[in-house]
């Protein structure tokens, strides 16, 4: 796994997203900032090219977020750049996670699942496995 994070529209991550098996993009519950992003920014290349590959995933949601009628309109924004492919969903969902488990985790320099493995089931969806084996 590679994070690029802010580094998305650098000639390297083109590359790097040409060689991977998935592409995860991950947005958070800031919807303005992610409208603005989609009307001001172009396409970058990979977006297209690399179509296939996306996975889209809403981090820190809750149930409000998760009202069909919200994810129409996230859906709308998430296809502002390539509007000929249709609609785009969202693949997966995250919820929003306990501040205070999340502190704790971040104070210790561990995962949150190292400290609370019990929060394991959010992450469920991400897990791809086969024939009963984490891949």
């Amino acid at each position: 796994m590679i994070d690029v994070s802010s580094y998305w529209k650098e000639k390297a991550a083109q590359q790097i997203f040409e060689l991977v098996d998935e592409i995860w993009v991950v947005f958070d519950t800031d919807l303005a900032r992610l409208t603005r992003l989609f009307l001001v920014e172009p396409a970058p290349s990979w977006w297209k090219t690399e179509k296939r590959k996306i996975k889209l995933i809403a981090n820190k949601w809750n149930q409000q977020l998760s009202r069909t009628s919200v994810m129409k309109r996230i859906s709308g924004t998430l296809s502002l750049w390539d509007q000929e492919s249709g609609p785009v969903e969202v693949e997966y969902v995250l919820p929003l996670m306990n501040g205070e488990k999340v502190g704790d985790a971040h104070a210790k320099a561990s995962l949150l699942l190292e400290q609370f493995p019990e929060e394991e089931h959010a992450f469920s969806p991400l897990i791809h496995t086969y024939k009963g084996r984490v891949l």
